[in-house]
């Protein structure tokens, strides 16, 4: 099956399995997956995807803006322009643009980077913040649906290495999201009062970081309507 949006043809693949809602999601390949109940019928298929039309159109353009965004290079917020050339002995930013002498030695750099920056920011509001916690375990890497981690045992934070494309105020936000956590391990009033208390701004940056998340889902019901 095919889905035309903006004059564009994205394939729509259906995978039919053990569950009980219907789940409609654009992933960053740009193709529509729908997952519903092994005996959910064809015509049950393009009624949901009919119902859904407004809400597969505006997943796939943020889709499409965040794939378009991620071919980009963003460091600490500002975009800038790639400028590779074996001549380059180190790498350096100036004027907007990045300067490297290959695309390993960029990843090495940014590896670097992020490692200092984070730990930094880790050390900073460990050290202001006035209850009690532990200090944790800093880990780093790559992840596609969380901006941190928080493990009370042993005591160790992860933090997504992509947020270094985002200001120093978003990373201090989730470093004082993750470190809050190992007060309270859940996320319920008092845990979001503890945040609000050192980012009083939190809400603002939970939004900039729910724009750039990978992926979106509709989730159907049996009970919807739409789907009689």
């Amino acid at each position: 099956m095919t889905y035309i949006y903006e004059d564009q043809v994205y394939e729509i693949i259906i995978e039919k399995k053990p569950i009980k809602n219907s789940y409609i999601r654009v992933k960053p390949d740009l193709n529509i997956y729908i997952s519903v109940p092994k005996l959910t019928p064809s015509s049950a298929i393009k009624k949901l995807i009919k119902n859904n039309t407004k809400s597969i159109d505006k997943m796939l353009a943020k889709q499409i803006k965040t794939v378009a965004k991620s071919k980009d290079f963003y460091y600490l917020g500002e975009k800038l322009t790639l400028f590779e050339d074996n001549a380059f002995n180190e790498v350096y930013i100036e004027d907007g643009q990045i300067y490297y002498k290959s695309e390993i030695a960029l990843e090495k750099w940014l590896n670097t980077r992020i490692k200092t920056i984070f730990s930094e920011r880790l050390d900073h509001f460990y050290n202001i913040i006035e209850e009690k916690i532990p200090y944790p375990k800093l880990k780093l890497r790559s992840m596609t649906s969380r901006w941190g981690v928080c493990k009370t045992i042993p005591p160790t934070i992860t933090l997504n290495k992509k947020l270094i494309r985002y200001d120093m105020d978003v990373i201090d936000y989730v470093v004082i999201h993750e470190l809050c956590h190992l007060v309270y391990p859940h996320h319920q009033k008092e845990y979001w009062n503890l945040v609000s208390k050192y980012c009083p701004n939190y809400k603002y940056y939970r939004k900039k970081l729910k724009e750039w998340y990978d992926g979106n889902y509709i989730i159907t019901k049996p009970k919807d309507k739409r789907m009689e």
